[in-house]
């Protein structure tokens, strides 16, 4: 088995989760290299590989990137926190504004146009997005969430 190298770097939060679990998922790597470019996504894929029975084998800091090395098989698995789909799950997401959180408008923007985007990676994929109140906003022209609905 050979070692896979994922490279996270310039990938905003959820991006180098997803990659990480589209690798995890798919791989029949000895060890999965992830290469970051800040702290915060370092901690994100070391907390996701861990909960998937993957272990941390080493950080690597190389000037302002990272260097992540997991290992399957040794680490603390919690399991699946996602129950099996059995056919009758549907999933409804509700946006009720165009942010997300209160206090900085960027920041809240930002993290909803971010949770949008993730949509597409989720499994199963959402039966239904219903958008009231502010959140009309991202489904109406000029809005730069269209294309991806």
């Amino acid at each position: 088995m050979a070692k896979q190298t994922i490279d996270c770097r310039g990938l905003a939060c959820p991006q180098p989760v997803i990659q990480t679990k589209k690798a995890l998922e798919q791989t029949g790597a000895a060890e999965i290299e992830v290469l970051l470019d800040n702290e915060i996504a370092c901690e994100n894929v070391s907390r996701f590989a861990q909960s998937r029975g993957w272990t941390v084998d080493a950080i690597v800091r190389e000037g302002k990137e990272l260097r992540l090395t997991l290992k399957p098989g040794r680490g603390e698995s919690c399991g699946d926190p996602s129950p099996k789909p059995t056919g009758e799950e549907k999933i409804l997401v509700y946006c009720h504004s165009d942010r997300m959180g209160q206090g900085d408008d960027g920041l809240g923007e930002v993290l909803m146009r971010s949770f949008i985007k993730s949509l597409a990676d989720m499994a199963p994929q959402p039966q239904r997005i219903v958008f009231a109140n502010g959140g009309v906003r991202l489904t109406t022209e000029g809005s730069a969430l269209l294309e991806t609905l």
